[in-house]
């Protein structure tokens, strides 16, 4: 069973400098199969659609280039499609990072 990474502490967090393994588009569908019972529900109790989780994800993905920050892609995504917790982001990247698309600089 597929279970959710947890991120690391919120000092750490903004730090991070995610960069994605590859360029262009990623297996949307291995993401959804497997990402899709994480992200409708998280650990809050705020209900996030499949189309809502998936676009922060993919967007996530296109600004990972290793060189931004989390915190400076949190500030890009909330500008381009609305606000979203740091630490949300940080479980993406972790979860994108045990699937092989993505490692930390």
């Amino acid at each position: 069973m597929t279970t959710l990474v947890e991120a690391p502490a919120e000092v750490a967090v903004t730090g991070l400098r995610p960069q994605r393994k590859q360029l262009g588009m990623i297996e949307m569908k291995r993401l959804t199969l497997e990402l899709d019972p994480l992200y409708r529900l998280d650990k809050e109790g705020v209900r996030l659609s499949r189309h809502a989780w998936l676009g922060y994800l993919y967007e996530l993905f296109n600004f990972s280039d290793g060189q931004r920050t989390l915190a400076q892609i949190a500030r890009a995504l909330s500008h381009e499609i609305g606000p979203i917790d740091i630490n949300i982001l940080a479980r993406m990247s972790k979860d994108l990072e045990r699937m092989g698309f993505m490692r930390f600089a």
